[in-house]
């Protein structure tokens, strides 16, 4: 994306009003979009056809009450892009799911079983901070968590996310890379500072427009001259999303292409004896069509022998993304199936680059016969650096009472009580560390 690239809309709602019209007008219900859908197959929907399930969905967006097939296409999708490029009249049919679920939402409709941000009274909390406060003490906190008064200028921003802020060393990792290159750049935490993408799944414009512009804002007031995103989903929105509505006064990029950007300062003298696999991430990959970037960086490493899964680049698989928040029976079938061909492979490890992808494959992780991690990751092997997984050990543990108990110097040292960790952390890892804490 070009910095200061003219926008189409005023404003996000209206961007979204205009291809409204166009998907109404312009849909013949052929449901070639389903057919090659991945969630499809999962739906309770499925038995009554595609062409049947599209005429509901255009049903809706023409102002017809919401029926029970037009909810769950919408709040079930993954978010993949698989049906992007797939409709014969050019009409883009993931962008029409997002339209039908701010539709729904605007009428008034609460998707089934909302994650709604956990409370203790009046305090909210972020679960992806609660989780990485047990992994770093404040004083090895390494970025920004805001943007400073006054924040000096600098030519790059690196924006971390939100995700990634549940696996701290990878964050570290990749600091450690950077500084190594002797790259002057700022490195800014997400969380309080969000690109929207948790509003936007929730169907919710007017949110979703409101954060964008915060996030913009915040970016923007280090003057810089690029930013490079390391979640896929923020670098997507920022370069093809935004733009359409808004101004972004700097050019944006996805982290891998500054890394490889960055290669040959890079010191990958660090031997990784590993066959490896990698995992194209969604936003990443089909939507912003880069396959080759971290490919590169992956083949950069000595030692490394890079294997390809059955199904990769454009057809790669995904691993339920969105679909998790709503309907996780269905993201982890889809799961299951690539962890399944990334076993095929032989490989020795399932390296990926989408911090969600990481973490939803690190929860079942255990049962298959090999290791899952970042490219950040062995990357940093290869420079010599390493930092242990502190989210798969604690996956590892399986009970509250041991994650605590390993963890004490973070409790001791983090902002939140171990009542607070006790209420929170079940409702991160699930239901079995509920009953661990009850003694069950």
């Amino acid at each position: 994306m070009e910095a200061g690239k003219s926008r189409q809309y005023p404003s996000m709602a209206e961007e979204y009003a205009a291809e409204k019209a166009r998907l109404v007008a312009g849909c013949n219900f052929c449901g070639d979009c389903l057919e090659v859908c991945p969630v499809f197959p999962y739906r309770s929907d499925q038995k009554q056809g595609t062409v049947e399930v599209q005429e509901e969905i255009v049903r809706v967006l023409e102002g017809h009450e919401g029926a029970d097939v037009a909810k769950e296409q919408a709040f079930s999708c993954s978010s993949c892009g698989m049906c992007i490029g797939s409709c014969p009249q050019g009409l883009n049919p993931f962008r029409l799911r997002e339209i039908l679920k701010s539709e729904l939402v605007g009428c008034g409709y609460h998707p089934p079983s909302a994650i709604a941000q956990p409370r203790i009274g009046d305090k909210a909390y972020d679960l992806g901070q609660v989780i990485g406060s047990l992994q770093i003490k404040p004083s090895q906190v390494r970025w920004l968590t805001g943007v400073p008064p006054n924040p000096q200028p600098r030519d790059t921003v690196i924006f971390l996310g939100c995700n990634v802020l549940q696996m701290p060393d990878k964050v570290l990792a990749l600091l450690d890379l950077l500084d190594s290159t002797g790259l002057d750049y700022a490195a800014l935490a997400g969380g309080d500072i969000c690109c929207g993408s948790k509003f936007l799944q929730r169907g919710e414009l007017a949110k979703t427009e409101k954060a964008a512009g915060d996030y913009i804002r915040a970016l923007a007031s280090f003057q810089p001259k690029r930013v490079a995103f390391w979640c896929g989903t923020c670098d997507h929105l920022t370069r093809h999303e935004f733009p359409k509505y808004t101004d972004i006064p700097f050019e944006a990029l996805h982290v891998s292409r500054l890394l490889v950007e960055l290669l040959p300062r890079l010191k990958l003298n660090t031997p990784v004896e590993a066959t490896v696999t990698y995992q194209d991430p969604c936003n990443l990959g089909r939507k912003d069509g880069e396959y080759e970037s971290v490919r590169t960086l992956l083949r950069a490493i000595p030692g490394l022998n890079l294997v390809e899964m059955a199904h990769n680049r454009e057809n790669a698989l995904c691993c339920g993304g969105a679909a998790q928040r709503y309907y996780p029976h269905i993201a982890g079938a889809m799961r299951r199936k690539a962890l399944d061909e990334a076993q095929d492979t032989g490989a020795q490890v399932m390296a990926n680059a989408c911090q969600g992808c990481h973490r939803f494959i690190s929860v079942i992780g255990e049962d298959y016969p090999f290791q899952i991690k970042s490219y950040i990751t062995l990357l940093a092997e290869a420079a010599g650096h390493s930092y242990e997984d502190g989210l798969q050990r604690y996956l590892k543990l399986g009970s509250l009472d041991a994650i605590l108990e390993e963890a004490r110097g973070f409790v001791e040292a983090g902002p939140y009580s171990e009542d607070e960790y006790r209420h929170l952390l079940p409702l991160y890892f699930g239901p079995s560390f509920a009953r661990s804490a009850a003694g069950g």
